[in-house]
């Protein structure tokens, strides 16, 4: 490894790799799948997805942010974050947010590096605590009553335990800067949301990244539609994913620490979801067969009186049987509020995909904490219908009164758009496929999908 720094384009970078092979030699290992070189630029440092460029105002820095900025800019490669962010982009391509992109991976990565040995955290880095301080900033802002109401209220208590503790999001400060609920994706997809819902949040946000010296280190060059295809372009990056893999596996014995902070943001090559909500829609649709006790198979009763006859032998009961394939499929849509009009808009479109591929027919039911509208669509005209109802809600959460409704239609499946945070009552007799998006509880019952 040594022998690949010294030859090493980037001079600036070099002393600070060899201090971190000393103090971190684990990490400082993926430095050999990366390529260094340095540049002119204004700049601390910056990638543009396979080589980490030291700008002009790099040695600028104290040692031990150096360090900190060379495994930050190393762990963008090794988590796969240009291809990823390609993904989305290919994904989104009108409201795809780079900059927002950028913010989300380095708050994961640099909430990760914190307190490591011998690194020190750039006070102008974007990390979690950060964007939570930016959360209770614009919320504070939109509501100064609560914000006054809370000033004066003692902040000691007896009972401390019975002290509320602040929530944004359904998310305390706690679970908020936990790295290791988050991928970058997640993260970008909730600053997003917030960012279109508050435009306070969204200054606050613009405000800070540009105090940010590693904002826009991601440099992500488009590949040229020319010379490559969407499937060919998608194998090089699972490709790429897999190599990763195994490569941060390898770390589980030195740096168990950081890979565990980041368990969610570890490259993984992943089935679409489109293709898992397909399966699981088509395995409820299957044909199944039903067993009829109180009538005899014709073939049994054919064959039972010869063979009692002939040789003495009494055949087993065999049951008539029913041939029964799914004919309706249902769809609950949470329009609590935290279902924003881009979501449900792809989310109906992959809908009105599925009945098309089933032709069978579909139950909408809309509701938040309690049922607003229940329309039965013909899956041959599921695209103007609905496109033509009227989503309305607003409210609380609660599953149990769709999932109610839903029975009394006996679906084959339902399928629930929602962020899983309510209460969801007792498992049905039939599937129900929870398709959540950006941040979600977890599904006590049923399958879970996350929609990307």
């Amino acid at each position: 490894m040594d022998t690949r720094l010294k030859r090493c384009d980037a001079s600036r970078m070099r002393p600070d790799l060899e201090a971190a092979i000393e103090y971190l030699p684990g990490l400082a290992s993926l430095a050999l799948w990366c390529n260094f070189a340095d540049t002119d630029e204004a700049a601390v440092a910056f990638t543009d997805g396979s080589t980490i460029y030291a700008g002009a105002d790099y040695e600028r820095r104290e040692p031990k942010e150096r360090r900190f900025v060379c495994l930050h800019e190393i762990l963008h490669i090794a988590l796969c974050h240009p291809p990823r962010f390609r993904e989305l982009e290919r994904r989104d391509p009108v409201n795809f947010n780079p900059k927002l992109l950028n913010i989300a991976a380095d708050a994961v990565i640099n909430s990760s590096l914190e307190n490591l040995t011998a690194l020190e955290t750039p006070k102008d880095a974007w990390t979690l605590s950060r964007i939570w301080q930016c959360l209770e900033k614009s919320e504070d802002e939109n509501n100064p009553q609560a914000t006054e109401s809370n000033k004066s209220t003692p902040y000691y208590s007896f009972n401390v335990a019975a002290r509320p503790e602040r929530k944004i999001a359904n998310l305390t400060r706690a679970e908020f800067c936990s790295v290791n609920r988050w991928s970058c994706e997640e993260l970008y997809y909730f600053l997003k949301s917030r960012c279109r819902s508050e435009s306070g949040f969204c200054n606050l946000v613009i405000e800070f990244d540009t105090k940010d010296a590693l904002a826009g280190d991601l440099r992500i060059e488009k590949p040229d539609a020319s010379n490559s295809s969407n499937s060919q372009t998608t194998e090089t990056a699972n490709e790429e994913k897999r190599n990763w893999q195994q490569r941060l596996s390898l770390l589980r014995g030195s740096v168990p620490e950081l890979l565990e902070r980041l368990a969610k943001d570890l490259p993984r090559v992943e089935t679409p979801w489109e293709q898992i909500f397909r399966s699981l829609v088509q395995t409820a649709f299957q044909e199944a067969t039903l067993n009829n006790y109180s009538r005899p198979n014709r073939r049994w009763l054919a064959l039972e009186r010869d063979y009692r006859a002939e040789n003495g032998i009494d055949l087993p009961f065999s049951p008539d049987a029913i041939k029964k394939r799914g004919t309706r499929l249902a769809v609950a849509l949470d329009t609590s509020g935290s279902i924003d009009g881009e979501l449900l808009s792809r989310f109906l479109a992959e809908i009105a995909a599925m009945c098309a591929f089933n032709q069978r027919n579909l139950v909408l039911l809309i509701g938040d904490a309690a049922v607003h509208q229940i329309v039965e669509i013909d899956w041959m005209q599921v695209s103007n219908e609905l496109s033509e109802i009227k989503y309305t809600g607003g409210g609380g959460t609660d599953f149990r009164p769709l999932i109610k409704a839903a029975a009394e239609f006996e679906p084959d499946a339902l399928v629930y758009l929602t962020d899983l945070y309510g209460e969801t009552g007792d498992e049905p007799n039939f599937p129900v496929i929870w398709a959540t998006h950006g941040i979600a509880g977890d599904a006590p019952w049923g399958e879970q999908i996350k929609l990307k």
